[in-house]
């Protein structure tokens, strides 16, 4: 009953043991890394010599837990970033995943029988590297949510490390007293109209216009007399040129706007 070491990745704990001098891997902490519930389903497409048990010794007593080899392991993670339906953030997690465990783990393992991540003034300026970002995105115009985000994205990009995904803000609101409402949302409380009904009033009514982007896909804009209602919201998905998906919302104060609009614009009887 050999003991456990446990190392961290990204906040999430893998527990392994050595066996013979290879390292095996608690099934549980793998799945979880990976985005799969069920440590089980993980297991059972491997091959028997890629996945056995380990007895732990615990407060209660002994207990028995699902291991995989570095082999098992290094197939999980291959059949999990071939799966279409794993989200683009989990994927991006388990890329970093496979490079910290093949690149820095185990190597490590080999050559000194011990792992210890780098001192923190080793380690990339992710700090450094995010406000470096946000003040470039601040100087190109874009508010200071949009500012974050792309920051956030740079980050990742050239360190490896996702500094909102670590603080579980992986959407981020602009400050707002009053709730954000989407065209459905403002379609109901104008009267019932649909999103579309609801677009079409906001671009008559001057707070928004049309336009086109190079793919000749439609979207919509604040004009200068909807900005002080408009929200853009980065959705953290992308287009398939790669471009961020962003949503327009607008703040309650919207509605009064578009009433005191459509009365002023309504016939004298």
């Amino acid at each position: 009953m050999g003991a456990l070491t446990t190392f961290d990745f990204e906040t999430k704990p893998l527990r392994l043991v050595d066996r013979n001098g290879e390292s095996w891997f608690v099934a549980t902490d793998a799945a979880a890394i990976l985005g799969q519930r069920d440590a089980e389903k993980l297991t059972r497409t491997l091959d028997d010599d890629e996945k056995g048990t380990h007895t732990v010794g615990t407060l209660g007593g002994e207990q028995t837990v699902a291991i995989i080899s570095e082999a098992g392991l290094y197939r999980a993670i291959l059949q999990r970033r071939a799966t279409n339906s794993v989200p683009a953030e989990i994927r991006q997690a388990i890329t970093r995943f496979q490079r910290w465990v093949f690149h820095d783990v185990l190597p490590s393992l080999r050559r000194t029988g011990t792992y210890a991540p780098a001192e923190p003034s080793d380690a990339p300026g992710v700090a450094t590297a995010f406000r470096s970002y946000f003040t470039i995105g601040e100087l190109i115009g874009l508010d200071r949510n949009q500012a974050a985000l792309a920051a956030n994205r740079a980050t990742r990009t050239t360190t490896g490390i996702d500094p909102l995904a670590l603080m579980g803000a992986t959407h981020l609101l602009a400050p707002q007293q009053a709730p954000l409402l989407t065209p459905t949302d403002l379609g109901k409380e104008i009267g019932g109209l649909s999103a579309i009904a609801t677009n079409n009033m906001l671009a008559e009514r001057g707070f928004q216009e049309g336009r086109r982007d190079a793919k000749d896909r439609p979207y919509w804009v604040p004009t200068a007399a909807g900005e002080r209602f408009a929200v853009f919201l980065d959705t953290s998905k992308k287009h398939s040129d790669g471009t961020p998906v962003r949503q327009l919302k607008w703040s309650a104060d919207i509605v009064a706007a578009l009433r005191e609009a459509t009365a002023a614009d309504a016939p004298v009887a």
